[in-house]
């Protein structure tokens, strides 16, 4: 019994200073941390592609009302993997190798998931997005 209740002091001790960490340095022990990583929604979502060799099942999916929501909400960016901003070439670069199109989810300024790939429709979106703690 004594044993458990020091395990469960220790572990309360941790949390405890690792609580008083992020309250005070913020971002700066989540980057220490990355397995648990910063919580929040999605900031904005970036789909690299290849343009000339689109599918129509691509299409619909890049094209279809969630991107049409993201857009409007200004959460969406869509690159041919050529034409994108010099800030994206070392993305593009280090992920030269994942097929296209592929997805990146960035929340303050780095890419918290990804490359995915592209969903296979439209209704697939939200589930994706869910699974890093949706978007605003």
């Amino acid at each position: 019994m004594a044993e458990k209740l020091r395990t469960v002091l220790i572990a309360l001790a941790i949390g405890l200073i690792l609580g008083g960490l992020v309250g005070e340095y913020g971002p700066t022990v989540w980057r220490l941390l990355p397995v648990v990583g910063p919580s929040g929604p999605i900031d904005y979502i970036v789909v690299i592609e290849e343009t000339e060799t689109r599918t129509p099942e691509q299409a619909a999916v890049l094209l279809g009302d969630t991107s049409r929501k993201l857009r409007e909400a200004n959460k969406w960016r869509m690159w041919d993997k050529d034409d994108a901003p010099n800030s994206l070439k070392p993305i593009i670069e280090k992920h030269k190798d994942s097929p296209l199109p592929y997805v990146l989810l960035f929340r303050g300024g780095e890419v918290v998931a990804g490359p995915s790939p592209l969903p296979a429709t439209d209704a697939e979106w939200m589930p994706l997005l869910n699974q890093y703690g949706g978007i605003e």
